[in-house]
């Protein structure tokens, strides 16, 4: 299991405070069961990873994110609810 030490979002909504995720229909507690326990763990552009995996209800979520270099925090980019097709273990399922 991954210990975060620290949880960082890119964006923050200026009217409501709350990560950009949200937005997506993503919640903070996803998106940690996601880091925790990915399906997916692929590199993105720059230093980012993408990280598939199951969250709460048997939603599919999509996260993008960078980790410290002690990995022990994370930055997120976005989460985003995705489809099984867009994971590689998943295809077909």
């Amino acid at each position: 299991m991954l210990e975060i030490r620290s949880f960082r979002c890119s964006h923050i909504d200026v009217d409501t405070g709350l990560p950009h995720f949200e937005q997506h229909g993503v919640t903070e507690a996803e998106v940690l069961r996601v880091l925790d326990r990915p399906i997916e763990n692929r590199s993105g552009s720059g230093d980012s990873r993408i990280l598939i995996g199951w969250a709460s209800g048997g939603r599919f979520i999509r996260v993008v994110a960078s980790f410290d270099d002690d990995g022990e925090g994370v930055f997120v980019i976005t989460a985003l609810k995705s489809s099984a097709s867009r994971c590689g273990h998943c295809a077909g399922a």
